[in-house]
């Protein structure tokens, strides 16, 4: 799925609803993240991930905006 095909069908939804990650029935917490060649930004990257930071939390991240 592209940025663009999300961002879509979040429009469908109360754009001050709150955003949440739910794994195994429990809300988690999560980062955004990027990635791509090397000296890559957010607005030229090629990939978005959502990792659980509960289960990444020995990864390191371009990014942590949430």
């Amino acid at each position: 799925m592209k940025v663009k095909e999300l961002i879509q069908k979040l429009l469908d939804y109360n754009l001050d609803a709150e955003v949440s990650i739910v794994a195994h029935h429990t809300k988690e917490e999560f980062t955004i993240t990027y990635g791509g060649d090397e000296g890559s930004t957010k607005n030229n990257c090629q990939s978005v991930s959502f990792y659980v930071d509960r289960l990444c939390n020995n990864e390191t991240f371009n990014t942590k905006d949430k």
